[in-house]
């Protein structure tokens, strides 16, 4: 038997169709819809502008998970993004998708997931608040991803379970703030047609600002694919679970824009800061200051489920690179009794804790050596988030192979039309067309609203080709079918 097709690197199919809907809005619903309102608002000043943008991602992200769906039913496999990159392009391109996520985009991203969820519970709990008990509440962070690491290693399933219940708790979450505005009486219409200045120097430079914001709030929705092999039935249940998942996150995102906005006017919104966040504000204006401690907790929900989905997706694609021969052999090795790829799970996850304990003062060297050597073009701002800064450093680059992967549709249809399609895109060519086309138009804008950090995410990638260049000479990246 082939060693790459052995039990021993194989996982177990034992998400169902409702697990596999609830990896991909568990994933998706995390930190953006609680605190990136007062970014967008900030960013355009206009509701109008705002619900267009709310809606477009959202119309722009189904276009993504109606093309990804037809790619996720044709290779079930696990790596999602990888695997469809390494089939359309090659082993090159789908390692360095590999690359970004695993050094910043997924480990950044688990880091801070769990950095807002210990920021939240010290808002609850005073003990852990203040700059003295900073190294505690990093402890309460690594201690977060440590016990789902473990829920993850002794199954799937499990991990599965855990996201079920969580992703029911967020979205039930979601629709109590897009109904409490008209429970309690307490909303203005009036507050929809307020403005304020935005801070953008240009439209366009406004709306690829609160894109990027907005972009942030559903990604995620890719999710499934790194666990598609151990989906049942994934020529049905991986459609369905992209499909109904878009469906249920736009329509609950669109919904608490609205109640946000009806209860808080526009000066208002922006004006929400840190430690505060809209949700918090928006309903202590409706319940008082019981409202805000609920608030606090739905974050604190939310950000876990998120967390949860980071640690159960995410080292798929490590686990799928290994499996290839494109990264550390143990890598690839599955538990012989929980069937997960235990070693991804634990390696991931540890460079994700050392973010959390570490990335302030990563991000702060990186800050300082962008400014240096864009000759002061890049302002670095010392108290400035340090997981924005990373995730500003990565997103550039990683909505390109979003971009790649959506595009490998196309390619596939021409270059492997011999592979068998248990769901055909909806719409093609036109779908992927437009969402290659709308995620160009967003790239460039990018670009010209944040260029030192766009062009810091390029730099990375092209580290990640260097380091291609030293793999095992016998990879074998692109033969699994």
């Amino acid at each position: 038997m082939d060693q790459q097709k052995s039990p021993q690197h194989e996982l177990a199919r034992v998400l169902g169709a409702v697990a596999a809907t609830a990896v991909v809005v568990g994933s998706v619903i995390g930190s953006g819809v609680f605190l990136k309102a007062p970014v967008i608002a900030q960013s355009l000043g206009r509701f109008d502008l705002i619900l267009g943008v709310w809606v477009g991602c959202g119309v722009i992200s189904m276009l993504g998970a109606l093309a990804s769906a037809e790619l996720g039913a044709m290779l079930p496999q696990a790596g999602g993004p990888y695997v469809y990159l390494r089939a359309a392009y090659g082993p090159l391109v789908a390692f360095l998708w590999g690359w970004v996520e695993f050094w910043v985009a997924r480990t950044g991203s688990t880091a801070a997931l769990a950095v807002v969820f210990t920021a939240r519970l010290a808002q609850l709990f005073e003990p852990l608040a203040g700059p003295e008990h900073e190294w505690s509440r990093k402890g309460v962070a690594v201690a977060a991803i440590v016990v789902l690491v473990a829920i993850n290693i002794v199954g799937a399933r499990w991990g599965g379970l855990v996201q079920n219940v969580v992703t029911a708790i967020k979205a039930a979450t979601l629709l109590a703030l897009m109904v409490l505005p008209f429970a309690v009486g307490q909303f203005t219409l009036d507050n929809l047609a307020t403005t304020a200045p935005p801070q953008a120097a240009s439209l366009s430079l406004g709306i690829a600002a609160a894109m990027a914001a907005v972009f942030w709030a559903y990604d995620g929705w890719g999710n499934i694919g790194p666990v598609a092999e151990e989906v049942k039935d994934p020529g049905r249940n991986i459609p369905i679970a992209l499909i109904g998942g878009l469906v249920i996150l736009i329509t609950l995102y669109v919904g608490v824009t609205i109640a946000y906005h009806l209860v808080l006017n526009m000066t208002e919104v922006q004006s929400v800061a840190r430690p505060h966040f809209v949700a918090d504000v928006f309903c202590g204006e409706l319940l008082g200051p019981i409202g805000s401690k609920l608030a606090i907790a739905a974050v604190m929900c939310s950000t876990f489920g998120a967390l949860n989905s980071n640690v159960l997706t995410g080292p798929r694609v490590i686990f799928a690179m290994a499996r290839d021969r494109l990264f550390l052999e143990p890598m690839r090795r599955v538990h012989p009794r929980w069937r997960t790829p235990i070693h991804a799970i634990v390696g991931e996850m540890a460079w994700a804790c050392v973010l959390v304990l570490f990335a302030d003062v990563l991000a702060a060297k990186l800050g300082w050596l962008l400014s240096v050597a864009s000759a002061g073009a890049y302002e670095h701002k010392p108290d400035k988030d340090p997981f924005d800064v990373l995730t500003d450093f990565v997103i550039f680059g990683s909505y390109i192979f979003y971009t790649l992967a959506v595009a490998g549709v196309l390619v596939l249809r021409r270059k492997r039309p011999d592979l068998a399609r248990p769901y055909r895109t909806w719409g093609y060519p036109a779908v992927p067309v437009l969402f290659v086309l709308s995620s160009a138009w967003f790239l460039v804008n990018m670009f010209l609203a944040l260029p030192v950090e766009s062009l810091a995410g390029l730099v990375f990638i092209a580290i990640g080709a260097v380091a291609y260049q030293f793999r095992p000479r016998d990879a074998t990246a692109g033969s699994r079918q």
